[in-house]
């Protein structure tokens, strides 16, 4: 009887010390980047974070495709002009960053990345989102900051889990970009710097979740009266504007953290600056 408890007992700590193995290996998995073709291909399957910035690829081996529990990929600074139909096979994927490459168009099997939270195209060739973005449910951020976009599809409205757009550095007028734009309910961080704008439309009220907004390096002459109906904001770029006065209404975002003003009329008026910082002494104002 006791031979057998013994058996018994050993068994159990063999099974144990076997399973805090398993954890151990697989926390390590999830935790190791690779920035090897090599080393992906010999582990494919223990491959959850990709790193292949600046390594000078025009496209990606066809293996990486089989790392089924990919779930980051960055391929940033590179000379990848396409990407497979077989990216639809990285269902874990999710986050893609594919900055600085000469990549035009997505084929109509990344729309199927249904894990998908961050796609970052900036300073890409894109040149459109497709009405199947509607379908990356997930998605939390969307980066296509300095790429050929000239509007966006209607659909992204669809997007209830989007927090984060990025269309900087795009030059079309604001009237492009479809009204859905301003459905998006969860947003939160909006950056529209240096697009060739003067003014926020009304619609803006909407955006009530809003609070990081950046405006930075367009042409307002005065201060978007439609930002103050914005209560959650906390962070506002107004930098390289033409814009000389600032509304006492200001006061009224009590969240607000940062005002920035750099390369504006006032941030050469050290009276207009003295004022400012009476009317929101606990926001830091950067100028």
């Amino acid at each position: 009887m006791l031979k057998k408890t013994i058996a018994s007992c050993f068994i159990i700590c063999l099974c144990s010390a076997f399973s805090i193995a398993q954890k151990d290996t697989l926390f390590i998995a999830k935790h190791t980047t690779y920035n090897s073709i090599d080393d992906i291909l010999a582990n494919k399957k223990k491959v959850y974070h990709i790193d292949l910035a600046f390594k000078s690829l025009k496209s990606l081996p066809n293996g990486i495709y089989e790392c089924v529990n990919l779930e980051t990929l960055n391929l940033n600074f590179n000379g990848i002009s396409k990407i497979s139909d077989s990216i639809s096979l990285l269902k874990t994927l999710k986050s893609i960053d594919l900055r600085k490459n000469p990549i035009k168009e997505l084929p109509s099997t990344f729309y199927l990345l249904d894990s998908l939270q961050i796609m970052n195209f900036n300073a890409s060739s894109l040149k459109y989102l497709s009405n199947d973005i509607s379908n990356l449910k997930e998605l939390k951020e969307i980066h296509v900051a300095s790429t050929k976009i000239k509007t966006l599809p209607k659909c992204i409205s669809d997007l209830k889990k989007l927090e984060r757009l990025d269309l900087s550095n795009n030059h079309y007028p604001l009237n492009k970009i479809p009204k859905s734009i301003y459905n998006l309910t969860s947003i939160k961080k909006l950056y529209i710097r240096s697009i060739n704008i003067r003014k926020l439309p009304d619609s803006f009220i909407n955006l009530t979740t809003l609070k990081n907004i950046d405006i930075s390096y367009n042409k307002f002459n005065y201060f978007p009266l439609v930002l103050l109906s914005l209560p959650n904001l906390e962070d506002i770029d107004l930098s390289g504007n033409p814009i000389s006065d600032i509304p006492m209404e200001i006061k009224s975002l009590k969240k607000l953290k940062h005002l920035r003003l750099k390369s504006t009329p006032i941030s050469k008026d050290e009276n207009k600056k003295n004022e400012l910082k009476k009317l929101l002494p606990n926001c830091e104002i950067i100028y």
